[in-house]
């Protein structure tokens, strides 16, 4: 697939992919045995957990999930989606206090956590000193989320809203940035397409599903090109066996999960030969970090700038077309759509090499802070362009 066409639900989405190769694997869940859906599979399941969400809440509403990296936030991000319902996904390792702000910013009517463990009881005590009713669903398996399939399906359109992530809040309480379907629909095709690599491909994604570089990077941008995306929580022995057992052509990782990996005592003895390409990005990285990472591992690096406010990408190289001094030494080139400027402290464009802060703007660009009219003037200017903080 290279052209979205009218798609801009990730829905639509799922249904052209489904549609157009419906028995191609789309997901890969590793274990004892490991789990497989094709396109269609993925479709036929997604709108099952549909079927279950619509029978108990309302399209608008909110849907959050504690969850770790498995089937589960995969077909509940899709079923969701096909509900006409928002996603509100939260890291697993969040407080108590992190989960009763961000459930009470979004209004979710239900949170889905794992059945066994600790989470479920965090989250059981947070939910009592709610404004609003929230209901806390215990899961153990994917199955659990399965239902009548609907008979229809509500209308939703690119303008709806998809997501709500809330950001790291490291300069302050974590805010929830709106995501909307196109803006994460375009970023994960734009994304997936700069990549570059001809024909169906495989993906393995150790990144967080609560986080845009997981669910929106991954998940939509491998099903934005056919890809097959093999999900599993990160640990470096399980992410090194099953990125050479899947032959895998793809590899997302962040600069501290690469380190991880190549310090493993597995690694030398690890074939990852018919790994291609790593994507990353989330932090500053030297020359010298990125032509080692390409040496050791055999790979072209693909790195994108982005934030939880542009989906994950806004600028990206491009692993198979960039010669090595604009991999190495740069955050590549913008997306289509998106718009980039570099300005002083007065608003004025800086010319070539000369510092200054980096705006942003187009259709991928969050819209703002849901429930946060302050922040989001603070953040977006009266012409739309997001004002990054980055030099």
């Amino acid at each position: 697939m290279t052209d979205l066409g009218d798609v801009r639900t990730l829905g639509e989405l799922l249904e052209r992919i489904a549609r157009r190769a419906p028995d191609s694997p789309g997901l890969t869940v590793p274990g004892s045995p490991s789990t497989t859906w094709t396109f269609a599979e993925l479709l036929r399941d997604a709108k099952a957990v549909a079927g279950t969400l619509l029978s108990q809440y309302r399209p608008g509403d909110r849907i959050a999930l504690v969850l770790p990296n498995g089937a589960e936030p995969v077909l509940l991000q899709l079923g969701t989606a096909l509900a006409g319902m928002t996603l509100v996904p939260m890291n697993i390792r969040s407080t108590g206090n992190e989960i009763a702000h961000m459930l009470g910013v979004s209004g979710a009517v239900a949170v889905y956590v794992p059945r066994d463990g600790a989470v479920a009881d965090v989250v059981r005590d947070v939910v009592t000193g709610l404004p609003h009713r929230c209901r806390v669903v215990p899961i153990g398996t994917w199955r659990d989320l399965l239902g009548e399939p609907p008979v229809s399906l509500p209308t939703v359109t690119g303008s709806s809203l998809a997501q709500i992530q809330f950001t790291s809040g490291t300069t302050g309480r974590p805010k929830g940035v709106r995501v909307r379907h196109e803006s994460s629909v375009l970023t994960a095709h734009a994304f997936a397409t700069r990549l570059g690599l001809p024909g169906p491909s495989k993906w393995v994604n150790p990144m967080p599903l609560f986080h845009t570089a997981g669910n929106v990077l991954g998940t939509i941008g491998a099903l934005s090109v056919a890809a097959e995306q093999v999900v599993l929580p990160f640990e470096p022995a399980a992410v090194l066996r099953v990125v050479a057992e899947s032959g895998a052509d793809v590899l997302s990782a962040a600069p501290t999960v690469i380190d991880m990996l190549r310090s493993h005592e597995d690694f030398a003895r690890t074939d990852l030969s018919r790994l291609r390409v790593i994507y990353t990005g989330g932090s500053m990285m030297s020359r010298e970090f990125l032509s080692s990472m390409e040496r050791d591992f055999g790979v072209r690096i693909s790195v994108a700038f982005g934030m939880t406010e542009t989906c994950g990408a806004a600028l990206q190289t491009a692993p198979l077309a960039d010669d090595e001094e604009t991999r190495w030494t740069t955050v590549g080139r913008p997306l289509p759509g998106v718009e980039a400027r570099v300005v002083d402290e007065n608003g004025a464009d800086q010319p070539p090499n000369v510092p200054g802060e980096l705006l942003l703007r187009g259709p991928s660009i969050t819209d703002g802070y849901h429930d946060d009219p302050e922040a989001t003037a603070a953040a977006i200017d009266r012409e739309g362009w997001l004002h990054t903080g980055d030099l």
